[in-house]
């Protein structure tokens, strides 16, 4: 019996040593064991606490706000050319189930079980590849019409999506398209129906326990031993009545059961050492079971019959009765006697052992769901909530261009005086909330790349009357040259308020295109030539020129850029000896030199 429970005890660690290896921290669910389906949706049991549940969803849908509303929204619009009617689909999506749902399959699974409690969703995952690195879950939509993408005449102009797929508890989705008027249309009408041309596909999987092999091993021996003797004597002066009964028997029953579940080649799960360890356990339990002398069958010792001659019999005579007595026979003993054995002798040897291995795996899912026409009524009439038309000649959807124009006399001042002209916009409604304000350059890139094409501003009406729709207000700040400084229009932290369509940007300084006439006859010696004018209330000189005898052209032509009110001043150099330089002040835009006479 020792030997028994001394296996017994290495069994019992062995395989307690075996499954602590496998033992988890996080939340796991059972594939199959305690699996639970009310009203349509599955619950999976927590693979160690058999009172806990967690759901799995039945199929996106869309999203809802903590208010209730559904986060949806189809819009048309219409108005102005053809081509520019279309319409804007949006919405989001969530892979969940609503709380009070849940909360009807709690109180349905707690009539079934008074502990359980749903823990929330089955944690879920991303997909994974062929290579095993992970990628993200699928979040897929299936739409004739936006996917039509491409050509001329595609339904759809423009489609987005946020492309992840919404696993995570409170995690959404989102939609996006812009579609051209027979797209709008079409989608439109599908949605009016049981089922719509949009429906959404998520993809990923889920981690699970499964048995990957089992083997319940169990074994019972019975002996019964019973052993019944019983014999009576009744002695009556020289009779003697004897009733004798005996009954030995000896019965013995022997199960041994071994049941072995294994699907471990298919789960991919190497099961050699759980069977070499089933091997181990039946070998030495059966030859504990089957050892007669020393095992579980052994024998017990039998009991001894109540014999005949147990029972005393005629009383032999005394050794004074033998001498001295008259031969005559002796009486038989008076009393009765009665001998009784009742023996019940009963072991029972039992063993049980229940051995398993489980793993882990990855369980796919694919779930799609449709965006059905539940936003109309029974009358075909769209809920405004998520429906609405939009007409584009409201006069509310009114814009106004804004033309700010350079004046394209000026344009030769970039390579001059000035770096760059800035315009400061701002169109103001009465609650501030739509504000426009913007700001537009004009520099040398500019000049090159698009000349002296006006930048255009818009703002919208939004209601207002025609005075105020038309007012607007900007600035305007010249950066001069050479550090010559900032001028800016106005000077102070005010504004221009105006009306016009179109605002020409003429530089707060003259231009004057100044002609420099010399008969090249006349001379017999290069003649020096110096401008100098006034920028920003600072006299420098502007531009020299040298006039040569065999220049072919007698006459050129400079532009000047100087302050209004402010005087052009020409210094020329006839290279004379003892002849001065001489300064002219320059009243109009002709000037005709004519050489001194030599001294």
């Amino acid at each position: 019996m020792n030997q028994f429970i001394n296996k017994h005890i290495i069994i019992f660690f062995l395989v307690s040593g075996y499954i602590i290896c496998f033992s988890n921290s996080y939340a796991l669910v059972n594939f199959e064991k305690g699996r639970i389906e009310i009203n349509g949706i599955q619950l999976l049991q927590d693979s160690e606490d058999e009172n806990k549940y967690y759901y799995l969803p039945q199929y996106p849908k869309i999203a809802t706000t903590e208010t209730g509303d559904l986060e949806f929204m189809f819009m048309k619009y219409i108005g102005g050319e053809k081509e520019d009617n279309g319409g804007l689909f949006h919405t989001l999506i969530q892979f969940d189930l609503p709380q009070e749902l849940i909360a009807a399959i709690e109180e349905e699974l707690k009539s079934k079980n008074s502990r359980a409690t749903i823990a929330g969703t089955v944690p879920m995952f991303q997909t994974a590849d062929k290579d095993g690195e992970s990628a993200l879950a699928k979040f897929k939509v299936v739409s004739s019409i936006l996917e039509d993408k491409n050509g001329e005449k595609a339904f759809t102009k423009t489609y987005e999506t946020s492309g992840h797929a919404p696993l995570l508890k409170g995690s959404k989705a989102a939609i996006a398209a812009k579609l051209n008027q027979h797209g709008a249309t079409l989608l439109w009408e599908s949605m009016r129906g049981a089922a719509s041309d949009v429906s959404v596909m998520v993809s990923g999987y889920y981690e699970a326990k499964v048995q990957a092999y089992g083997a319940i091993i169990s074994a019972e021996v019975n002996t019964v031993y019973e052993h019944f003797s019983k014999l009576k004597n009744e002695q009556q002066n020289f009779t003697r009545d004897q009733v004798r009964k005996v009954t030995d028997e000896l019965i013995q029953n022997q199960t041994f059961t071994v049941d072995v579940f294994d699907r471990s080649e298919s789960l991919g799960v190497d099961s050699k050492k759980m069977d070499d360890l089933v091997d181990i356990i039946t070998t030495q339990l059966t030859n504990l079971m089957f050892d007669a002398e020393t095992g579980w069958a052994q024998v017990p010792e039998t009991e001894e019959f109540v014999e005949e001659g147990q029972i005393q019999g005629r009383q032999k005579k005394s050794w004074l009765s033998r001498a001295f007595g008259k031969t005559k026979d002796v009486k038989y003993i008076s009393d009765n006697q009665f001998v009784l054995k009742d023996r019940s002798d009963i072991k029972s040897f039992k063993f049980y052992l229940n051995l398993n291995k489980s793993t882990v795996i990855k369980v796919p899912f694919f779930s799609t769901g449709n965006i059905g026409g539940e936003f109309f009524t029974d009358n075909q009439t769209p809920d405004s909530k998520y429906y609405r038309i939009v007409n584009l000649d409201d006069p509310d959807f009114q814009q106004r261009e804004i033309n700010f124009i350079l004046d394209a006399n000026y344009v030769g001042a970039y390579n001059k005086v000035l770096n760059f002209i800035s315009v400061s916009f701002l169109k103001e409604y009465d609650n501030g909330q739509y504000d426009v304000m913007t700001d537009i350059k004009f520099d040398r890139t500019r000049l090159e790349s698009k000349g002296v094409i006006p930048e255009v501003v818009k703002y919208p009406r939004l209601g207002l009357s025609d005075e105020q729709f038309n007012q607007y207000k900007y600035k305007v700040k010249y950066s001069l040259a050479g550090g010559r400084g900032e001028i800016t229009i106005p000077d102070t932290l005010e504004w221009i308020s105006d009306n016009d369509a179109d605002i020409s940007l003429t530089p707060p300084y003259l231009k004057t295109d100044l002609i420099i006439d010399l008969d090249r006859q006349q001379i017999e010696r290069p003649v020096s030539i110096q401008i100098k004018a006034t920028i920003n209330g600072k006299e420098e000189k502007q531009e020299s020129i040298v006039l040569r005898p065999s220049d072919e052209i007698n006459t050129n032509t400079i532009s000047v850029f100087h302050d209004k009110a402010t005087k052009i001043v020409c210094m020329v150099d006839w290279h004379i000896e003892n002849t001065p330089i001489e300064e002219r002040i320059i009243d109009n835009t002709y000037l005709y030199l004519i050489p001194p006479k030599n001294k």
